[in-house]
């Protein structure tokens, strides 16, 4: 098979957190049979002009108008003659971060509250990988920072839990949850202190831009 007859592209699941609640960006699809069904931010990978796949994810994010991620990592390829009408097609997966100051201001910009998307809303095969990228970002939840890289560069120990919550739907044993995050040295005081509840909360950043794997699970966790 030719390159000419193969479609080549990238699939990126954006995730934010925007009220508290874990949401993805979404598009209207414009391809038939799927026109206004969601689709996922899509790029070609074009063979004469990207000598890596990281240069087709800039050039992909860049026409999106998004500068950059707080985090992205490559989740799987797929691939087939059933993915798209238009004959065989191969995608890398791959899902991001987009915290929430960094969030850009247009009416051409869709997130959907991921408990808010159902299956039939999709086109192609991309409820699959929304669903697949989610539990694969869950399971990293239980045993890294990566919910950190949701939030804006300065936050509370009370927005650390609340994005930990909203990744793993479910609620977290305030005591345990902190004392896990302090004692793995990932955090770094500001200066800054935050008003909560009439109280003073000591505001953090990251110490590292890698997510940090913890030696066991989160403990805690209950629905």
């Amino acid at each position: 098979m030719s390159k000419s007859n193969l479609q080549v592209s990238l699939e990126i699941v954006l995730f934010s957190l925007i009220a508290e609640k874990l949401h993805v960006y979404v598009q209207n699809c414009a391809t038939a049979p799927y026109i206004d069904k969601y689709c996922l931010p899509h790029g070609d990978i074009l063979f004469t002009e990207d000598n890596t796949i990281e240069e087709a994810i800039m050039r992909t994010l860049k026409a999106l108008q998004f500068k950059s991620l707080s985090y992205i990592e490559q989740v799987k390829t797929i691939g087939g003659i059933a993915r798209d009408p238009r004959g065989w097609s191969l995608a890398v997966v791959y899902y991001g971060f987009v915290a929430v100051d960094k969030m850009i201001d247009s009416t051409n910009i869709q997130w959907i509250a991921i408990d808010d998307l159902q299956a039939n809303d999709f086109a192609f095969d991309h409820a699959l990988i929304v669903q697949e990228s989610h539990q694969r970002l869950k399971s990293k939840a239980l045993y890294t920072s990566l919910p950190a890289f949701l939030l804006p560069e300065e936050f509370t120990l009370t927005d650390l839990q609340k994005a930990y919550e909203a990744v793993l739907d479910c609620k977290i044993e305030k005591k345990s949850f902190r004392r896990r995050m302090l004692d793995a040295h990932i955090l770094a005081e500001t200066e800054k202190v935050r008003r909560a509840n009439h109280r003073p909360a000591q505001v953090y950043q990251l110490i590292d831009q890698t997510p940090h794997i913890f030696n066991r699970i989160i403990e805690g966790a209950r629905h």
